[in-house]
This record gives structure tokens, sequence and C-alpha cells, in this order.
């Protein structure tokens, strides 16, 4: 039975608010995750306008199937935000494959 791996990617689009906190530190965090009544001394962050400062934030879910031809065997989600990149090496009877990625040191030029 042949197996092969499908990747892609879902989109998923969230509301990210301001929230300034009592001694006057403005975090941001995801509208979803806040609780419906704010802490006291907690309120949302406002422009000049007094409008809620906020804005859509778009998160990449890398995800992988296996599959057959015919279903879907797993499905799993990639910790990373970028698809792999996947190579294959033929070395005498030995088939080997191992993701390649590439990684940008912060002590790097």
């Amino acid at each position: 039975m042949l197996v092969a791996r499908y990747w892609y990617v879902e989109i998923e689009t969230k509301t990210l608010v301001a929230i300034q906190w009592p001694d006057g530190a403005v975090t941001n965090e995801y509208l979803d995750n806040l609780p419906p009544d704010l802490p006291p001394g907690v309120q949302y962050a406002t422009d000049e306008n007094g409008d809620r400062i906020e804005r859509e934030d778009q998160i990449r879910h890398v995800k992988m199937c296996r599959l057959n031809g015919v279903e879907i065997l797993d499905e799993t989600e990639w910790k990373g935000q970028w698809i792999p990149i996947l190579c294959s090496a033929r070395r005498g009877d030995v088939h080997r494959e191992q993701a390649v990625l590439v990684l940008a040191h912060p002590l790097r030029p």
C-alpha cells in the first residue's frame, strides 16, 4: 500500500485588542481569550477618538495528513509556521527521508 503525505495551510483570523493595565502598561491579547468582563482597573486601550484599538490578525496553522488515495489515515498539526521542505535520497539499498529546515541563527551575519 502506498501512503502519501499532504501538507496544507489553514489561516485563522482573530481580533487582537490592546489592553491598558492600571500601571499604564499596554499589552495585546486576542479578544476571544479575554473574559467577558475585564478585572477592575483593566480596560481596553482607546485611540484619540475614543475607539477601541484593535486589528485583525491572521494565524497560520500548518497541517499534514497521510492518505492512501482512498481515505485520510491520520492528520496532525505541525508546530511551525511554514511547510517543511522534504527531500529524499537513495544510498545503495537504503532509502532515507529527512526534513530540511532553514533556520536563521541570530549570530550569523
